[in-house]
């Protein structure tokens, strides 16, 4: 049977609680920092045959903690151990199924079967076989896992005929015409008495390739309900198809019936004898030799029964020869290292003690406290040696007061005291290690000077203060300081976190050669990795680590394979490593396979809404999040991913306040750091503003070109921070000058406005003039909806329009427009966008234009990026002619094609090269048609999350009424969040 792994070996929560057996009054500690560990001593008792104790443990810790459900599962279990079926099943209506773990399904599929209850059955392997899917015929004969079929073999072979019953069930429901299953489930039927049931499955059997068992059953079934004519008709059937004697066939079922297994008789204790007290007096000296030859594994055969027994707290035993049992007990223990049970042996001689001012309860007591420190229970050591405060050594005293640091700031992870949060709780044990270490004089024992330097590194780490981390190591260094690998994790991890992957990595390789097996450093590593844009080897890494991984492996019985935990570890990072380096399609496919398979499993289930989100689906993540908080509404990652998808719907009150909520849970306070970062990113002011600067080789006056010899543009927004969660203050900045042949004008516009964001909405209204001596006011309004997670529509309006060529206001032309544009946005690699325009000018002319576009990013690889935009363009004027470009009819067709590098990367910080080329024809009415085509070669810098810039080149072609016009042009751009 699997259980769950115990948490002592790893050795982070501390107080230990002490076991014996039940005739042994043992010492128990139940505070709320023990509880953890109280459980996984009874799991190992009970593992050790001594379920009672375990029991009795267990109850006392349910007392304690009623909605504990990990005891809760550990009480199920061993009650089950026990062969107390009806007592576990009594539990069953306090489980979530969808949330029992394995282990725990499984005994109470036992517990079922034994009380033949098959309706629980039924119940539990609904859950079971959802949360435990089969594993595929495919696999390796070696290392694959039970079919239904071969499940049904298994539970009959183990005597769990009614949970055989129900999977059969199953199986004929999924494959009605099955003989082979019907075959099984008849004679499983007549297994359990169910007579006329097997009869009834009968009528559906082809008798002309049933198999002789069934024959068996069926014949020996109707001779139980002395149905004598469907007995012979069955047994004429029998010989017609195997031809010999029924005979040898009823000896079988009657062989088959008379097998039973005798119980076992019972050893009845006898009352203990003098015989008997010589024969423990001799067994006692038999230990002693083989203590003092070193001999433990015959010792421990002598002295580990007398210890589960208790019989050196019998009263039937004379004090000497009790007091014998636990000096040789204690000299084995201690020789083992048990420090727990050697703790508990002293503290039975310190109850025999009367009086607490004898020598000998110092000494005692002074063993005992020194016992339950190496136990790992420091504070426990400090209670009992308030007793006896003078019997340790200044030494041994600095030892236990470092080491009881060492635990508070463990424990602080897991369970602070009520009254303090998890962070009050660790800065607390943080200023208590860096208080120590400022009182440590030289005197004081260089190995706790160590311990505390140590350990601060790692309080340090947990209250996320990671400059100091690295300050703390860099002293450390200069003293040539050789620290042990978990310090260096942490270390690693602060360098990581600081935006320093390159020394981060270093570091990561070099744990890795000597923990060549752990997942957590090469998780670290691999997003090292990815932090430098090394994302051939972040990937490279962990697929290695997945092939080396396997699928399965064999349970603790040795019969039924498992998939492998860490497999789908691995895999998840794997799906996530995918998504970090852009491939945001694969590592969606992963997921979902991989939630396909385990639908309920949480991780799954927030790790693909995640990338749901990062496609652009905030909506789609969401229903995905559903059946997460519906599992578990107190998942915290899924809380996270939450407020996110709030935040992308601009939904911006409710992810304040969901932060609000967050920010009181202690853990995972990284995450919740990130969140907080990307929340204050949305509230902060921003400056957007963009440059451009051409000059045009356009001689022709007749062509009227829309640029002219020379022009420059400048646009900028200033906004203000966010305003009750829904609007920003902004000031909108546009001049626009050109040099033509009949003269040089410019067009400038200074605007106040507001912008409204809410539910997926963002809607600007402005007020605008020119910040000239020539006054335009002008009104616009915009506004962008996105109705699902594809479909976007915007609509606009502007009295004072900006798209007016600088050529047509030289002539005191101007004009409002109307817009209206829709996109279709399949996911980050594919769009549809269109576009309608009317430009109504002062003139009279009205100006129509369409555009539609379809962009694909055809190659997506980490660092190269090559996305399609195929483009259509047409546009008709009511009055052609004019002082500007408007003919009567043009339209233009073509190709975009955008090459991306991204060339350097360091954490956030980002360099790109961006190459696009443009091929196309335009048509104008009454020209030819001609080739046009542009070129734009662009840096783009992203510094950080709150600034980015981007400056480039761009050469181009193009015809004005058939006159042909070469351009080069410089732009740049600005992002600035402060």
């Amino acid at each position: 049977m699997v259980f769950r792994s115990t948490l002592f070996s790893s050795g982070i929560l501390g107080i230990v609680l002490l076991f014996c057996s039940q005739s042994a009054s043992a010492l128990r500690l139940y505070s709320q920092e023990q509880y953890q560990l109280a459980r996984d001593r009874a799991v190992a008792e009970a593992k050790a045959g001594n379920h009672q104790s375990a029991l009795v443990t267990l109850q006392r810790l349910l007392r304690l903690e009623p909605d504990n459900i990990g005891a809760l599962n550990d009480y199920i279990t061993i009650l089950i151990w026990d062969k107390q079926y009806q007592q576990a099943l009594d539990y069953f209506p306090k489980l979530k199924l969808n949330e029992t773990p394995e282990y725990v399904l499984r005994s109470l599929i036992i517990a079922a079967d034994k009380l033949k209850q098959q309706a629980t059955i039924q119940q539990l392997l609904a859950v079971y076989f959802t949360k435990y899917p089969i594993v595929p015929q495919d696999t390796p004969a070696a290392i694959r896992g039970k079919t239904k079929s071969e499940l049904v073999f298994l539970t009959r072979q183990a005597g769990m005929n009614q949970t055989a019953l129900v999977i059969l069930q199953q199986l004929l429901k999924e494959q009605p015409e099955n003989q082979a299953y019907l075959a099984d489930y008849i004679n499983t039927l007549y297994l359990e008495q169910h007579y006329q049931q097997a009869l009834d499955a009968g009528k559906a059997i082809d008798f002309n390739h049933a198999p002789e068992f069934v024959f068996d059953a069926l014949i020996a079934s109707a001779k139980k309900l002395n149905d004598h004519t469907l007995e012979q008709s069955l047994l004429t059937k029998y010989q017609q198809r195997f031809n010999h004697s029924f005979i040898s066939n009823i000896s079988k079922v009657k062989q088959r019936e008379a097998k039973k297994i005798a119980p076992q008789q019972k050893n009845i204790p006898q009352k203990k004898s003098v015989q008997q007290q010589t024969h423990l007096s001799q067994q006692l000296k038999k230990a002693s030799t083989f203590l003092k030859q070193k001999n433990y594994q015959q010792a421990k055969k002598i002295l580990m029964p007398l210890y589960l027994s208790g019989q050196f707290l019998s009263e039937k035993h004379s004090s000497a020869i009790n007091n014998e049992q636990i000096q040789l007990l204690i000299r084995y223990f201690d020789s083992q290292k048990d420090y727990q049970k050697t703790a508990y042996l002293y503290q039975v001689q310190l109850n025999k003690i009367p009086h607490s001012d004898s020598k000998d309860y110092a000494e005692l007591n002074k063993q005992l406290v020194l016992n339950l420190f190496y136990a790992g229970a420091p504070f426990l050591a400090l209670d009992k040696l308030a007793a006896t405060p003078s019997v340790l050594t200044a030494k041994e005293m600095n030892k236990i007061t470092t080491d009881t640091y060492a635990l508070q700031l463990r424990w602080s992870v897991y369970q602070p005291a009520a009254e303090e949060s998890s962070d009050e709780a660790k800065e607390k044990v943080t200023q208590l290690l860096a208080s120590a270490i400022a009182n440590s004089t030289e005197s004081n024992d260089h190995y706790n000077q160590l311990r505390l330097q140590y350990d601060y590194i790692i309080a340090l780490k947990q209250t996320e203060q990671m400059q100091a981390i690295i300050d703390q190591y860099q002293a450390l260094q200069a003293n040539s300081q050789a620290l042990p690998d978990y310090v260096l994790n942490a270390v690693a991890d602060a360098y990581l976190a600081l935006q320093q992957p390159l020394i981060a990595e270093q570091m990561y390789v070099d744990l890795l050669s000597r923990q060549k097996d752990n997942l957590a450093l090469m998780r670290s590593l691999a997003y090292a990795y990815l932090d430098q844009g090394k994302t051939t080897e972040a990937i490279h890494l962990i697929q290695t680590r997945n092939e080396n991984t396997p699928i399965w492996r064999k349970d603790h019985s040795g019969d039924i394979t498992k998939n492998n935990d860490e497999k789908l570890q691995v895999e998840i990072l794997q799906a996530n490593i995918f998504a970090y380096a852009d491939d945001l399609d694969g590592s969606q496919t992963r997921f979902e396979n991989m939630r396909n398979n385990a639908p309920n499993n949480l991780e799954l289930i927030d790790n693909l809404a995640q990338v749901y989100r990062w496609r652009g689906w905030p909506e789609t993540s969401a229903r995905a999040l559903q059946l997460a908080h519906t599992i578990e509404p107190d998942y915290l990652y899924a809380q996270i991913n939450h407020t996110y998808n709030l935040i992308e719907t601009q939904q911006f009150a409710k992810a304040e306040q969901n932060l609000a909520q967050l920010s009181n849970k202690g853990d995972h306070q990284y995450a919740l750091q990130k969140l907080q970062k990307d929340w204050d990113l949305i509230n902060k002011r921003q400056f957007l503003s963009w440059v451009d600067v051409g000059d045009s080789d356009s001689k022709n006056q007749a062509s009227q070109s829309n640029y002219g010899n020379s022009d420059m543009s400048i646009e900028s927004y200033l906004y203000d921070a966010l305003y009750d969660n829904k609007y920003r203050p902004y000031i909108h900045q546009f001049f626009s000058q050109s040099d033509f042949t009949e003269g040089k004008d410019q067009y400038e516009r200074l605007g106040i406005g507001v912008e409204y964001r809410q539910q997926r909405n963002t809607t600007q209204i402005e007020l605008s003039d020119s910040y000239t001596s020539r006054s335009d006011p002008g009104i616009s309004i915009n506004s962008e909806q996105w109705f699902n997670d594809y479909l976007q529509l915007a609509i606009g309006y502007n009295s004072f329009s900006n798209n007016v060529p600088v050529r047509a206001y030289f002539h005191d032309i101007d004009g409002l427009d109307y817009r209206l544009s829709g996109q279709w946005r399949f996911n980050e690699l594919s769009s549809i966008n269109s576009g309608f325009e009317i430009l109504d000018y002062s003139d009279g002319n009205q100006r129509d234009s369409w555009s539609l576009s379809f962009s694909h990013r055809l190659i997506n690889q980490p660092n190269y990026k090559m996305q399609i935009t195929p483009n259509y363009f047409q546009s008709k004027n009511s009055q052609p002619g004019g002082p500007y470009f408007a003919p009567k009819s043009d339209k233009s067709y073509g190709i975009n094609i955008r090459n991306e590098w991204l060339s350097y990367k360091m954490s956030d910080k980002q360099f790109k090269q961006i190459l696009e080329l443009d091929l196309g024809k335009y048509e104008q009415e009454t020209f030819n048609t001609e080739t046009t085509t542009s070129f734009l070669y662009q840096h783009e810098w992203i510094l950080n999350k709150t600034l980015s810039f981007s400056y480039g080149l761009k050469v181009s072609r193009n015809y004005y009424d058939g006159d042909k016009e070469k351009r080069k042009s410089a732009f740049a751009s600005l992002n600035w969040l402060f």
